[in-house]
């Protein structure tokens, strides 16, 4: 998928997810010496198949398989419901199934991680490789490799800021300012001027229209 647009990947996943049914399932962890148990999918209750009865209730709408052979082949994954394989068996076997969502979502971290470990290793700044860190002793080695991880980080967040414009402050809405304030502040410098009355929007007390 190099070079693929994002609808390319996206109609290719929803390809994978619709294969996945009929993909064997994993069965709890890997051994100690690599070996791992695997599901029927109709064992399973991913598909139907007549060769081998579902251990789980089924749901309603699970699509059969077809043209199934009339002999289970012996050493096969039809012959029984689990089925074990060495390491030997599976030399590229995954966590998630290849070319599906969860796959890729899991495989986009390794482009972070290798852009952190070539700064970390950059000549122009920390250097961090064999031989920059001369003690003995495990603890005293990662300790030293922790501080290296330390500056790496501080100088790319420092590169972050300067790369990325500060958002504006967001000006706070307070209360309305009132109306009736500024009309009694009148009120009260105009009755300090004269000795008359108060003077309310150009009106007076003898006003015969108030």
């Amino acid at each position: 998928m190099v070079g693929a647009t994002s609808e390319e990947r996206r109609a290719h996943q929803e390809k994978v997810a619709l294969r996945a049914k009929y993909a064997l399932k994993v069965v709890g962890s890997p051994k100690s010496d690599g070996r791992q148990i695997y599901m029927c999918p109709a064992a399973a209750g991913q598909v139907k198949c007549s060769l081998m009865a579902p251990l789980r209730p089924v749901k309603r709408g699970t699509l059969p398989i077809f043209n199934t052979p009339s002999s289970v082949q012996p050493g096969s994954v039809c012959a029984s419901a689990h089925t074990t394989f060495s390491a030997l068996d599976l030399p590229l076997a995954q966590r998630d199934l290849y070319g599906s969502y969860q796959w890729f979502k899991s495989y986009n971290r390794r482009n972070r991680v290798e852009g952190f470990f070539g700064n970390l290793k950059n000549e122009a700044s920390e250097n961090l490789r064999p031989g920059s860190i001369r003690v003995r002793g495990g603890l005293e080695t990662g300790f030293l490799t922790m501080l290296f991880v330390v500056a790496t980080n501080f100088r790319l967040a420092e590169r972050w800021d300067e790369r990325t414009p500060a958002k504006k402050a967001t000006k706070r809405r307070g209360r309305p300012r009132s109306q009736v304030m500024p009309e009694y502040l009148a009120v009260a410098l105009s009755a300090g001027r004269s000795n008359g009355p108060p003077i309310i929007s150009g009106k007076t007390d003898d006003d015969p229209m108030m």
